[in-house]
């Protein structure tokens, strides 16, 4: 059992133990502020990345190592500004990339070529398919544009070889028509009926998605004009960015300066300590 002696020797020692000395034992000791006072006290949001965040807590503690109370809450400032300036980055991310959704697009689009609210773009609108058959059209108009009057087409042979998208749809009118391929190539007075039909359908859609065209065409360049926040929200956005820099840099020159500060009182108290021990002597 310790004696009366022993106890007070220890409980002296204590009151003058200023903490661990080394290195390693200041960066364990700085690390109790992880489950200790207002670090514990952020919540992580839904969808948060809580390992990125509990690292990103973990370097800023070591990059700092607060020694004491006031230091502590000056880092937690700091930590509290880089973990917003993170959620505003991916804040920001996150609305490009709905910006970039085809409905969206399709939007901005209408807007720009000044479409009436009668037939706006759709997501859907924009698609490669959409453009696919739109070229697919233009190259059956193409193909039928040396025969303006269907009746002096050539044979049903030529036509397979040499009008191939044309030769597609006319096998698709057999079909509309509920009869044989043997059947329908035979019949010359279908044959031509449906050349006719095909023709007028491929001006008529080729007209009607001419904007369609446009829009897909420019649906990229579109893509890289909203890779930067525009109207209210970009406005937001830097307004908030600037507030988190100000905070992030008034807590690190706070705390430079309360560490300065400090550093100075220990050294003049070291002086004093030392000039009264040679007065005394």
């Amino acid at each position: 059992m310790s004696s009366e002696a022993q106890i007070k020797a220890n409980q002296e020692n204590a009151q003058k133990s200023k903490g661990p000395t080394s290195i390693e034992g200041k960066k364990k000791s700085s690390m109790n502020a992880l489950t200790h006072g207002i670090f514990s006290n952020i919540a992580i949001l839904p969808g948060e990345d809580e390992a990125f965040i509990q690292k990103l807590r973990e370097d800023i503690l070591a990059t700092y190592q607060p020694q004491d109370t006031m230091e502590r809450c000056l880092v937690d400032r700091i930590y509290i500004a880089m973990v917003r300036q993170v959620r505003l980055c991916q804040a920001e991310a996150a609305k490009l990339r709905m910006s970039m959704r085809p409905e969206i697009l399709a939007e901005s689009l209408s807007q720009i070529l000044r479409h009436s609210t009668i037939r706006r773009f759709k997501g859907h609108d924009l698609s490669d398919d959409m453009e696919s058959n739109y070229q697919f059209y233009l190259k059956v108009i193409e193909e039928l544009r040396p025969y303006p009057l269907i009746d002096n087409l050539p044979s049903l042979g030529l036509i397979e070889r040499n009008m191939p998208k044309t030769f597609v749809l006319l096998k698709n009118k057999a079909r509309d028509y509920e009869t044989s391929w043997e059947k329908f190539r035979e019949d010359l007075n279908q044959i031509l009926k449906a050349l006719r039909e095909i023709k007028k359908e491929a001006n008529n859609y080729v007209a009607s998605n001419q904007d369609i065209h446009v829009a897909h065409g420019l649906r990229d360049d579109m893509k890289i004009i909203h890779r930067i926040p525009h109207g209210v929200d970009i406005t937001l956005m830097t307004k908030y960015q600037v507030q988190l820099d100000n905070d992030l840099y008034r807590a690190m020159k706070v705390l430079e300066a309360y560490r300065e500060n400090k550093a100075k009182l220990i050294e003049g108290e070291l002086v004093n300590d030392g000039s009264e021990i040679e007065e005394a002597a």
